[in-house]
C-alpha cells in the first residue's frame, strides 16, 4: 500500500509515495473545461500507474501511454527475432510479472546481451523506444503517435519520460481546448539508473 500526498508545486503537482501506508487521495485540481488531461512523470517503479489506477481512473480518466506503440514494436521484435511471445501482462507488468527479470528463449536459454545489457523486457522497451527509434527517427515520434489518436475528453498519459514530451503534449492539448495538469510522482527510496 502507498501513501499519496498531493502538494502543489508549479508547474506540476508532486505526489509523494511512501511504502507501508494506507492510500490517502488528495484532490486533483478543479478544472474549468470539460476536456481534461493529466500527464504523469516519474522514475521507473515510482507508482505512476498506481496513481492513475487509484486517483484518476475512478474519476473517469482514460489511460493512454506513449509506450503503447513501443510495446507493439518490441513484441514483434521479440517474436520475430527470438521466438518469444510477449503477453499483454508481460508488456504492462501486470499480475506479478516483473519487467526487470531477464528474458529467456523458449527453451530457457539465455538470450544474447541487447546493446551490451542483460536482456530484460524493461530494457527491450527502452532500447526500442529510445535508443532505436527516438534517437534515430525523431525526439517527437511517440508524441506525434499519441496526438494522432482520437483522444477522449478525460485522458491521462501515464509515462511521460522527457521534458520535451511534457511540454509538447501540454501545449498541443491546450491548443485543442484541454486543461492540462502535470504530475510528478516521487517514491521515497526508489532509485533509477535510467
Amino acid at each position: 500500500r502507498l501513501l499519496m500526498l498531493l502538494v502543489l508545486h508549479f508547474p506540476a503537482l508532486n505526489i509523494s509515495l511512501t511504502p507501508g501506508s494506507d492510500i490517502l487521495l488528495g484532490s486533483i485540481p478543479a478544472m474549468a473545461t470539460p476536456n481534461r488531461a493529466v500527464l504523469i512523470t516519474g522514475l521507473k517503479r515510482s507508482g505512476k500507474d498506481t496513481v492513475f489506477d487509484e486517483a484518476l481512473a475512478p474519476r473517469g480518466f482514460r489511460k493512454i501511454a506513449l509506450a503503447d506503440p513501443v510495446k507493439k514494436v518490441a513484441a514483434a521484435f521479440a517474436r520475430d527475432v527470438y521466438g518469444i511471445e510477449l503477453t499483454h501482462d508481460m508488456l504492462n507488468g501486470l499480475n506479478g510479472y516483473d519487467r526487470e527479470e531477464e528474458l529467456r528463449g523458449e527453451d530457457g536459454t539465455r538470450l544474447p546481451l541487447l546493446a551490451g545489457k542483460t536482456f530484460t523486457l524493461r530494457w527491450l522497451l527502452q532500447w526500442v523506444g529510445t535508443n532505436l527509434i527516438r534517437d534515430n527517427v525523431s525526439r517527437e515520434v511517440w508524441i506525434d503517435a499519441l496526438l494522432r489518436k482520437d483522444l477522449p475528453p478525460r485522458l491521462c498519459v501515464t509515462d511521460v519520460r522527457y521534458p520535451n514530451e511534457a511540454t509538447e503534449i501540454k501545449v498541443n492539448l491546450e491548443e485543442r481546448g484541454y486543461e492540462v495538469t502535470v504530475l510528478r510522482v516521487i517514491r521515497h527510496g526508489a532509485a533509477s539508473s535510467d
